[in-house]
C-alpha cells in the first residue's frame, strides 16, 4: 500500500482538514509529480479564499490553466468504468460517476481502485439495486448521489453508517418514501448535507436529523411543503421553487441559525416577503436570483437592519429603480459588506458609484458585477475611490459593445475586467 493511497484515504475520510492536502502535495512533489502537486495547493488557496469568485484571479487562471493542461491525463488514470464526468475537490477527487451494473461489479475494490474517492454517483440500472443493498459497498460511501423512486424506497431502508452527503434526483414516488422518523437519524447518523430535487413530495420532518447543516431543495414541478421543522444546527439553506407557492420551511423557527441563504428561481407572492421580515443574526451570506423579489421589498428589510451579520450580498436578475438602489447602499448592511455580485440588475450605477465614492465600501474585499450597458462613470468611480484598499478580486462584465478604460484593468492587477 503506497503512502499516496494512504493520504487519500485519509482526506476523504477528514475532508475538511486542507492540512492533509497539502502533505498530499508535497508528497506529490517528491514523486516527482510537480504539476498535480501545484494543482492541490493552488485549488486549496483558492478554496480558502472564498472560492473562484472571491479569490485573486491569478490563482482562479493558474488553476484553470493546469486543469486544462492535465485534466485528461489525470482523468485517463481512472478506471474506464469510472470516467464519466468525475469531480475534483481542492485538487482531489472525491466523486465518480458509475452505473449500478458496475457499482455492483467493482464496488468490493472501490477503496482499491480510487481511494480519494468519498461520493459516488449511482446511474441507470434502477432495477439492479434490490442487489446492490444487498452488498456491503454502499455501507462505505460518504457520499452518494443517486436518482428515482425505486432506488430511494431501498436505499432509506439501509443503515449507512458513513454517510454524509445525499443527493437525490426524480423522487416521483408517493408520500410514504419521505416518512422519515427517528429510526432515520440512527441508520444515517453521520448525514450533514442533503439535496432533493425534481420530484413531487411534501417535506420530510428534518428536525429528526440533527447534524444536517446544509439543505438544499429544488421543488421543480413539486408539491408545496407544508410546516416541516428545519433542523437546529441547519447553516446553509438553498430553495429553488419556480412556482407560485410560499416556501414553507422559511416558517421555521430554526432559520435564524442559518449562515448561507440562497432564494433562486422562485416566484413569491407578494405576502411571503413577510417570511424574511425577521432577525437573521447569524446569516453571512444572502443570494436572490431570477425570484420575483424587486429591490423596493428588500429595502424595509435592510433599512430595519435584519441582517446585522450579512458580509456577502448576491443580487442577481432583480427588478430596480435607480431610486430604490440608491436608498439600498445607504443602508447599515451595505457598511459591512465585504463580497458583493449584482448581475443583470438594472439602474444600479448611480447606488453603486455613490457607494464606492465613500468610505463605507472600505471592508469590501471581492466586487462582481455586469451590465447589459456602458457604465464609464462607474468604472472611474472606482479608480479614483481611496477606499477600496482591501479590494483583491474584482470582475466586471460588460456589454460586448463597450470596452472600459484601460486604467481600470491597469489599477486592478489582482483583477479581471472583461468586455
Amino acid at each position: 500500500m503506497s503512502t499516496g493511497d494512504d493520504l487519500l484515504r485519509s482526506i476523504a475520510a477528514n475532508a475538511d482538514d486542507d492540512a492533509l492536502r497539502l502533505v498530499y502535495a508535497d508528497w506529490l512533489e517528491e514523486q516527482g509529480d510537480l504539476a498535480r502537486a501545484r494543482y492541490v495547493r493552488v485549488e486549496v488557496a483558492v478554496a480558502q479564499q472564498g472560492g473562484p469568485d472571491h479569490c485573486p484571479s491569478s490563482l482562479w487562471r493558474e488553476s484553470t490553466s493546469l486543469w486544462q493542461q492535465h485534466a485528461r491525463q489525470w482523468k485517463a488514470e481512472l478506471p474506464a468504468w469510472a470516467r464519466d464526468e468525475p469531480e475534483w475537490d481542492r485538487g482531489v477527487i472525491r466523486r465518480v460517476n458509475v452505473t449500478a451494473r458496475n457499482l455492483l461489479r467493482h464496488g468490493n475494490r472501490l477503496g482499491q481502485y480510487l481511494p480519494g474517492v468519498r461520493t459516488v454517483g449511482i446511474t441507470r440500472d434502477e432495477d439492479q439495486w434490490p442487489a446492490l443493498v444487498a452488498r456491503p459497498a454502499l455501507s462505505r460511501l460518504r457520499g452518494v448521489h443517486a436518482e428515482g423512486a425505486e432506488a430511494w424506497r431501498h436505499l432509506s431502508g439501509m443503515t449507512l453508517p458513513l454517510l454524509e452527503e445525499l443527493h437525490w434526483n426524480f423522487l416521483l414516488g408517493t408520500p410514504t418514501h419521505l416518512q422519515w422518523g427517528a429510526e432515520q437519524a440512527e441508520r444515517w447518523p453521520r448525514l450533514h448535507s442533503l439535496w432533493l430535487r425534481h420530484g413531487i413530495f411534501p417535506l420530510p420532518n428534518l428536525a429528526l436529523m440533527p447534524r444536517l447543516r446544509s439543505l438544499r431543495l429544488a421543488w421543480y414541478g413539486m408539491e408545496p411543503t407544508t410546516g416541516g421543522e428545519l433542523p437546529p444546527n441547519l447553516e446553509n439553506l438553498e430553495l429553488i421553487t419556480p412556482q407560485e407557492s410560499t416556501p414553507e420551511v422559511l416558517k421555521s423557527t430554526n432559520c435564524a441559525r442559518l449562515r448561507r441563504l440562497r432564494l433562486n428561481q422562485s416566484i413569491w407572492n407578494p405576502t411571503d416577503l413577510t417570511l424574511l421580515n425577521r432577525n437573521w443574526p447569524e446569516l453571512k451570506m444572502l443570494q436572490i436570483s431570477n425570484s420575483g423579489i424587486s429591490v423596493n421589498d428588500l429595502l424595509p428589510l435592510f433599512e430595519a437592519d435584519r441582517f446585522p451579520g450579512l458580509r456577502e450580498l448576491n443580487l442577481h436578475c432583480l427588478p430596480c429603480t435607480e431610486a430604490d438602489f440608491i436608498e439600498l447602499v445607504d443602508t447599515p448592511a451595505f457598511g459591512r459588506l465585504r463580497r458583493l455580485s449584482i448581475i443583470f440588475v438594472s439602474d444600479v450605477e448611480a447606488g453603486l458609484q455613490r457607494w464606492l465614492s465613500s468610505s463605507r465600501c472600505e471592508h469590501l474585499e471581492s466586487l462582481n458585477f455586469s451590465f447589459s450597458q456602458p457604465c464609464e462613470t462607474l468604472a472611474r468611480a472606482m479608480c479614483e475611490s481611496p477606499y477600496l484598499g482591501r479590494l483583491h478580486r474584482l470582475r466586471i462584465l460588460a456589454s460586448p459593445l463597450y470596452t472600459f478604460p484601460v486604467r481600470v484593468s491597469g489599477s486592478y492587477d489582482k483583477g479581471e475586467v472583461r468586455s
